[in-house]
């Protein structure tokens, strides 16, 4: 595991998918529809990067899916709990 900017441990895994498979917005509904998780950590990793502005479009004009709210509910909820953060 490796500690990230924001004081979050992220599995290797990761980081090894986000940088070695080359995730690109066009690849992100693929990644939602087959592993949500995986793909909520990668668009957290991504916060406050240039491209993380895509990234953000693309799930917006995905159609909705029961994966798809997930993505957007686990983003959510890391945005509520990073805001109490002192």
């Amino acid at each position: 595991m490796v500690l990230n900017g924001t004081n979050r441990y992220i599995p290797l895994v990761l980081i090894l998918t986000y940088h070695g498979a080359g995730i690109t917005p066009d690849k992100l509904p693929s990644l939602v529809e087959h592993n949500p998780v995986l793909a909520s950590e990668v668009l957290l990793m991504m916060a406050g990067t240039s491209s993380m502005g895509d990234f953000l479009d693309t799930l917006v004009a995905m159609p909705m899916s029961l994966h798809s709210m997930e993505v957007v509910n686990r983003l959510t909820i890391s945005a509520q709990v990073a805001s109490l953060r002192p």
